[in-house]
This record gives C-alpha cells, structure tokens and sequence, in this order.
C-alpha cells in the first residue's frame, strides 16, 4: 500500500481513487486515476501477474489456481489463468496506468493488486477518430464503456471528422433490429447486412443472429459545428445494456468439456517407469513442451500436479486436445504486415514486441508493430493422434507416470 500512497503530498489526504480500469486491447490494459500517481507504481507491477476467470470478484484473493485445481464451492478447474505484466508506464500526466501484458485470452473478469483489488472485464466498445478523408489511418483508438457517448465524455467528438465504433453484441438468436440516429451522416453494419442515414434520419439496419453474438459496426460523421450525438436502440427504442457490449477482439468461450468415453482397462495399472520414458522420449514428445516434477518445457502448462486429477480426466484430454484449453495457453494466429503467418503461444516481450511458441516449442520475436491482426483460436498446438502414436499399453503406462504420487 505504501507504493500507492507514495505519489500524495499530504499523508493525510485520501490516496488517488481508481476512476476506470479497461482492456485496451488484447495485449494492454489501462487503469485511470483522479489525479497523478507515482512511477514506482507503474516500476512494481513488472513481473506480476493479472489473474481472470469465471468466478473472479471483488474480495477475491485473486490467486492462480493450478492445473486440475478445483475453486472452493464450484467445479470450474479450468475458469482461472493469469497474465504477466510486462512492462508499465504512466500517461496523461501521471493519471492513467498503461500495462502492456499477455493476451487476454478469455471473456472473463480480470483482477489486478495495485494492492487494492481492481477489477475488469472485456466489456465495451473499441473506438477511433480520423480526420474523414478518404483511406484515412486512425489517428486516435480507445475504449468506451457504453454506445451512447456525449461530447462531455470526450474531446474529439467536437474535432471535425469521422469517429468508427466497433462490439459484438450478445443477442438473442433469431433476427434483431438496431436502430442508430446521429448528429450527422452515419453508417452501421450488424453483421452482414448495413445501412446509412442522413443528419437526423435513423439508420435502421436488421440481421439474423446465429450464436449468440454478432458484429456492430457504426461509423459517424463529426462535422464539429452540430453538437455531437449517438442514440444506438434496439427494436423497442430501448438503448443497449452495458453488458450486452463486449470488445470486438475478445476471445469465444471455450467449447463444452470432452465427453470422450475412456476405455476402462486404462483406469488402473501401467508402468510409471516406462511412462517416463515415453513422456521424455522422441515417441510422445510430450517434454518438448510439458513440465514434470521439474523437467520438460515450459511452452504448454505444467503437469506435476495431474497427481490431483483422475485419469479419466487425462486421458480425455490427450485425446480431444481442443476440448478443453487451459486459459492460460489459448493459441492465436499472428498475421503480420509482410504477409506471413505464425500460430502457437503468445507472451509479452517487454512493451514492444511478442514472442511466439509453435507445436516445436521453436518461438519467434516479432515487434508489436509489425502485427497485422491477433487472432485467438480455439484448437490446441498439443498435436492430436497421441494415443496412436503410443497404443493402448503405452497410455496406460503414461498415465501411471502423470499421476505417481
């Protein structure tokens, strides 16, 4: 605590009071502040970690589970992960918090220490402003909270140009009808189908929603002489909730656990010693990227602790790898501005750069602005057709190596 108060003159003034705190983007998160904090702050928190998952909430301990490890009163082994924060600095005078990090792999709650709890999500709305010409870059990016801004919110809806807002919207599925009137000419796309108004005229536009989310995409013109306004509605004039708003980059949910049926003659016996080798060896090359009691890789998770699961557990997923992902090594397709492509693990390499893990466990460093695009996937780097690769008498001696006590 004693690092938060630093940055206050008077010891006994209050210390400076959280006002937001945001995923600015797959790989940063910002938090904002009613006055300057102090750079040590922003020094301490290198290093650390943010942890996220289902059941993360004011109050928590926020502590990172380990694999196989059952939350107190839930079943939700895999809800939690965390994120290294790689590196930290302060904006705005002193009053924002920039903390470049992992990915955020998962449409969760994130929990940071600074050490009063602060907690996030994925929800909102990625925005930008450009002067309106044609094929013009962004000059400016953010977050908001909500769809439906005023000028008091933000300086550059009174600077003459073009602002771009784009969310997925959790709907029902079936069709759905947004109802978008400006201040001035406006586009809006949901999903596929679009349309476009005039100052004063509703861009009406209806889509079929399959899945439970789909992209919305309203792009306004900010002539900065009219006072700006967004009135974004359903079909019943009712505005949009908050929580029906999650950023256009976030990750799916996770698919539904393996339902694989394991052969019974592999819930007992085998040989740990031959597991061993298997799990060292060239055949299942599982070390390549999987710790054991402290030998083997670190690009995928550590399995010392599958001594806790049961082997049926195991067995389903090394059968189905993409059945269940742990948060914390979500894969995601890089796709770089020279037109190459690189799938595997992504970390945080300080502020400007990315460090990808394939299935090798080959890793590459590729600056942050040479990406194009970050995508996450839903299917493992951990290759499938391991049980055919090792039989039926070799899994069980794997397994018995997995969860020797």
């Amino acid at each position: 605590m004693i690092l938060l108060f630093a940055c206050v003159a008077n010891a006994a003034e209050a210390p400076p009071r959280v006002v937001a705190a945001w995923a600015a983007g797959p790989l940063e998160a910002r938090v904002a502040f009613d006055r300057p904090i102090g750079p040590e702050v922003a020094t301490s928190l290198v290093g650390t970690r943010i942890v996220f998952g289902d059941d993360v909430k004011a109050g928590d301990r926020y502590i990172p589970r380990k694999p196989g490890e059952l939350p107190p009163g839930g079943p939700k082994a895999e809800a939690r992960g965390s994120l290294r924060i790689a590196a930290a600095r302060l904006i705005d005078g002193g009053r924002t918090l920039v903390l470049v990090t992992d990915p955020h792999s998962r449409d969760a709650t994130y929990a940071l220490n600074l050490p009063a709890p602060i907690i996030y999500n994925l929800r909102g709305v990625d925005v930008s402003w450009d002067n309106g010409k044609a094929d013009a870059k962004p000059e400016w990016s953010g977050w908001w909270p909500v769809l439906n801004p005023s000028e008091s919110m933000d300086a550059r809806l009174k600077t003459p140009g073009r602002l771009t807002i784009k969310t997925l919207l959790t709907l029902p599925k079936g069709k759905a009808t947004i109802r978008v009137n400006a201040s001035g000419p406006t586009e809006v796309a949901l999903g596929n189908e679009a349309a476009k108004a005039d100052r004063g005229r509703v861009a009406e536009v209806t889509a079929e929603v399959d899945g439970g989310v789909i992209d919305l995409v309203i792009i306004a013109t900010i002539d900065g002489k009219t006072p700006f306004s967004l009135d974004v509605t359903d079909s019943a004039a009712k505005p949009l909730d908050r929580g029906m708003l999650t950023l256009p980059w976030a990750p799916a949910l996770p698919p539904n656990p393996s339902q694989t049926v394991v052969p019974p003659e592999l819930l007992a016996g085998g040989d740990p010693a031959k597991g061993a080798i298997l799990f060292k060896g060239d055949q299942a090359k599982c070390a390549t990227c999987h710790k054991v009691r402290g030998e083997g890789g670190d690009v995928g998770p550590d399995l010392s602790d599958l001594v806790h699961r049961d082997r049926a557990w195991i067995y389903r997923n090394v059968a189905e790898p993409s059945a269940t992902i742990h948060p914390d090594y979500v894969p995601y397709t890089v796709l770089l501005k020279d037109g190459r492509v690189l799938v595997g693990i992504v970390r945080a390499e300080g502020a400007d750069a990315i460090r990808v893990f394939d299935t090798e466990a080959k890793s590459a460093l590729v600056a942050k602005a040479d990406i194009e695009e970050l995508k996450p996937g839903s299917t493992s780097i951990m290759p499938v057709g391991l049980l055919g690769a090792v039989g039926e008498a070799g899994m069980k001696d794997l397994l018995a190596f997995l969860t020797k006590k």
